[in-house]
């Protein structure tokens, strides 16, 4: 029986304050920058490290070149490329001229320049023609020369690890290293074939899509990670698949879903202490290939809640040991399924994540923060019934307390979480949960997240916040207001009446005119507005009727008969009426 069942999806407008499209906008340049990264560093590792002990047996033979200094002046590069082009052509022009070991050397002295950490020769490289040859070289007529193949495939995973992956993605080499992580007998040839299948899918939707649109793409790299030759096997081709994974919009689901169950057993795998220290990049490659997969409709997070993946989720919560970059794609995957159905929520509290976000939300990595935040922000945004299990989680209010502290003291992104994870407890709750959330400083959070101007969508949520919090305050008289008042929360609402965009500045002076106006005019003393004369001056003091006029001379009528003659009047000016 499957999780969403019946139970009808989280509608975007039900939770105020941020869509889960916006929410998950925010989240696609923090991963796609951390990926870069990742994916840089590791690629710089593969041209400048020799390859492992796992992956020598296909380069036993190797010549005594291969010790030889890599050339790096501009002249003893061109002689390098000159010399593995001219090679090429003799072979092309009579293959039996050259056998395939002389192929294979020429092949590596270009791979070996590819390698180069830094200004590596691609440009040279390719327009020298080069590409061409190695994708020739990869087809099933040389695979009784696994060494060439060995040595093309890696030209082509350096060349498809610079800005030129496009280079390698329309060269044809596609369907050839699709075959050979199907069929071919050496683990080190497969594997280097997923590593060029991985940089191409990680550069663009466009060639991703074409990788995924391969036939036996899925069937290779499902092969291969059900039944690894060896944990780096394993690794590159986890990372591969990930990176297939990657991007929005989302690829097509039936051509990623297959992957799901494989990449749980593989976290099942790790836990079991397959790899064990070594195995970290590994559950780190599978999560972040999970996370993109949960992310999106209640299918996508439905199938990867069915493959068994949140208790597995809580035992790496549990880890104190697992490293932050591990731990963040975990909590993004938790982000994904509590932004669905209530149904997928429920699971997801069911598990225990509500007892295990107090510890994520003080972790040292302020990207795990943000992120956990973002996943309470989510569950806040659900039921009643969610939300107190959410600030049930821990003793004297520890979850309210923690979302306050980061709104009022965070960097920018996580105070942007926690406002709307403010505003989605107080939009969700009831007049408990606003009387717990001002007692721990909500009124100072969203007073200075009115400064943060910057974030339009923020603002409003703010806002939304302090509606809530003002209408309690109207209807059982708790001084919100005044408290907000001495945070100089008026003078930043006043601030924002001048704000760009409309629906801030609206808001804003709403809540200023509702909450905080003047009194009415009508309640004004009439004797303190100016009168205008018949001059069109403006009159001020007592007013006309005070003083009747004489009929004849138009002055006032003073009556003196009861001064004391011998001291001051008793009533001086007494008006005659």
């Amino acid at each position: 029986m499957t999780l969403v069942a019946a139970v009808p999806r989280r509608d975007a407008s039900f939770k105020k304050t941020v869509s889960a499209e916006d929410g998950r906008r925010s989240r696609e340049e923090t991963t796609l920058h951390i990926r870069k990264n990742r994916m840089a560093e590791r690629m710089a590792k593969r041209r400048t490290a020799p390859m492992s002990n796992q992956s020598t047996a296909i380069d036993s033979n190797i010549d005594s070149a291969a010790h030889q200094p890599v050339p790096t002046t501009a002249k003893e590069i061109d002689i390098a490329v000159a010399g593995s082009v001219q090679t090429f052509r003799a072979w092309e022009a009579n293959p039996a001229s050259v056998n395939d070991d002389s192929l294979a050397d020429a092949t590596k002295a270009i791979r070996r320049l590819l390698s180069k950490e830094r200004n590596p020769p691609v440009v040279q490289v390719i327009r020298s023609g080069i590409i061409s040859f190695l994708v020739r070289f990869l087809q099933e007529d040389k695979t009784d020369a696994p060494r060439l193949q060995f040595e093309s495939a890696w030209a082509l995973t350096n060349i498809a690890s610079t800005s030129r992956t496009s280079d390698v993605a329309h060269s044809g080499a596609i369907p050839h290293l699709v075959r050979i992580i199907n069929h071919a007998d050496s683990a080190e040839l497969r594997e280097q074939a997923a590593w060029c299948i991985g940089n191409v899918a990680g550069d663009s939707i466009e060639n991703r899509d074409g990788l995924l649109a391969t036939p036996m793409l899925t069937n290779g790299m499902l092969k291969n990670i059900s039944r690894p030759a060896n944990l780096s096997l394993l690794q590159n081709f986890t990372w591969a698949i990930s990176n297939l994974c990657r991007f929005k919009p989302s690829p097509d689901f039936g051509a990623v879903a297959p992957f799901i169950s494989a990449l749980v057993n593989i976290l099942n795998e790790v836990e079991n202490g397959v790899g064990a220290e070594s195995a970290v990049d590994l559950q780190t490659d599978t999560l972040w290939a999970l996370s993109y997969l949960s992310d999106g409709d209640d299918a996508r997070i439905n199938a990867v809640l069915e493959a068994g993946v949140l208790k597995l989720l809580m035992n790496i919560f549990d880890n104190d040991s697992v490293p932050s970059n591990t731990l963040l794609p975990a909590v993004r995957v938790i982000g994904n399924c509590v932004s669905g159905s209530h149904a997928q929520t429920d699971a997801v509290i069911r598990a225990g994540f509500t007892e295990r976000v107090g510890k994520l939300l003080h972790h040292p990595s302020k990207t795990v923060q943000k992120d956990a935040c973002w996943a309470a922000s989510n569950i806040a945004a659900g039921t009643e019934v969610q939300l107190n299990a959410l600030l049930a989680a821990e003793p004297l209010n520890g979850i309210p307390k923690r979302i306050i502290e980061m709104a009022i003291y965070g960097n920018f992104d996580i105070r942007r979480e926690a406002v709307y994870t403010i505003s989605n407890i107080l939009t969700t709750g009831q007049f408990h949960e606003t009387k717990i959330m001002v007692q721990e400083e909500a009124l100072k959070a969203l007073s200075s997240s009115l400064e943060l101007k910057q974030d339009s969508r923020m603002l409003i949520a703010a806002m939304e916040a302090l509606e809530t919090i003002f209408e309690y305050d109207a209807k059982f008289n708790q001084n919100y207001c005044v408290l907000f008042d001495e945070e100089k929360g008026i003078d930043k609402l006043e601030e924002l009446q001048q704000h760009s965009i409309d629906e801030v500045y609206e808001k804003a002076s709403a809540i200023i005119t509702l909450y905080f106006g003047v009194e009415d005019e009508d309640d004004l003393d009439e004797n303190m507005v100016p009168n205008e004369n018949g001059d069109g001056e403006l009159a001020f003091g007592f007013p006309k009727q005070l003083f009747p006029e004489n009929q004849q001379s138009g002055a006032p009528t003073f009556d003196f008969s009861d001064v004391d003659t011998q001291g001051s009047p008793a009533i001086l000016g007494q008006i005659q009426r």
